[in-house]
């Protein structure tokens, strides 16, 4: 199953999104072994070949023998670079993984990418009967490279 590309927005009481601009989805997340793994990544492109080692890690994560659940990944990039990462992101395909993008307004620190990723994710992590999140999650940069 290849996965959807989307831009999402997200709110919380960290996030400076309004509630309205999240999007539902129809399926919801579920862990195929009582566990969902997710991956964070944060991206700050400022050049093409900072784009170019984002997408060797993209390659290197679709790599994987067992993907994680989910990926999300928050990015900045001025113009016009931004219009070429959106185009090369739309190309991306990492079958049986969850892939969701987040465009960042404006600049953000390596911390504020991975907070406004971990927001989104938050909103679709399984959760056991208690409530708490059934996950595990993984912090990636986007010049990491995954070993197979």
């Amino acid at each position: 199953m290849t996965a959807q590309l989307s831009q999402h927005h997200q709110s919380t009481a960290r996030s400076s999104r309004p509630a309205s601009s999240f999007r539902q989805r129809a399926r919801p997340l579920v862990p195929t072994s009582g566990c969902c793994l997710g991956v964070l990544l944060a991206s700050h492109i400022s050049s093409r070949q900072r784009l170019a080692y984002l997408k060797q890690a993209l390659a290197s994560i679709a790599a994987q023998s067992k993907p994680p659940d989910a990926l999300i990944l928050s990015w900045y990039a001025d113009e016009p670079l931004a219009s070429e990462v959106a185009t090369a992101l739309r190309a991306i395909r990492l079958p049986g993984v969850r892939f969701r993008c987040i465009r960042q307004p404006i600049r953000r620190s390596q911390y504020q990418h991975l907070r406004e990723a971990l927001t989104a994710f938050e909103l679709e992590a399984p959760r056991d009967a208690a409530g708490a999140a059934a996950t595990w999650l993984l912090f990636s940069d986007d010049d990491d490279l995954w070993h197979p």
